[in-house]
């Protein structure tokens, strides 16, 4: 099994879910990474890890940034930036998440014995798209 952390992760995971990114913080800054899956990759695990569900992700993503992007304007978003606690808070959150999945990502990318290198370029060059993508066409995890 995968299991053997310390830490587990679930506590954070749903407290980011009303705190964002600020919640994962602390579990991020005290979680030892797990490199290697032991035993056979649960069905759970594997439905999450299809590339299917990694596909729909992707189309999704881009449709929705292609409709914020024709749809939206800059400067009402700088406004609702200044003026809006909660755009602002939203903004921030998001680009800390953007900062720091590629940490996540380099222990992922270890498990699955793929070069880190080009991966942590693309995700941090392209926030919300590199992920999707990453996710779309990621080797599945050993048995």
């Amino acid at each position: 099994m995968g299991g053997g952390k310390k830490i587990p992760a679930w506590p954070f995971v749903a407290g980011s879910f009303a705190l964002g990114a600020f919640a994962l913080l602390p579990y991020l800054a005290l979680r030892r990474p797990f490199p290697h899956w032991r035993g056979s990759v649960p069905l759970t695990l594997r439905i999450w890890n299809s590339r299917l569900l990694g596909a729909v992700w992707l189309v999704l993503t881009l449709g929705l940034l292609g409709y914020g992007l024709s749809q939206g304007s800059w400067a009402d978003w700088w406004q609702a930036f200044q003026t809006s606690r909660f755009i602002h808070v939203m903004s921030l959150d998001f680009a800390l998440l953007s900062l720091l999945f590629p940490l996540v990502l380099g222990d992922d990318l270890s498990r699955r014995g793929v070069n880190p290198v080009p991966w942590l370029v693309l995700v941090s060059v392209l926030p919300l798209v590199g992920p999707a993508f990453y996710i779309t066409v990621r080797p599945p995890l050993p048995d």
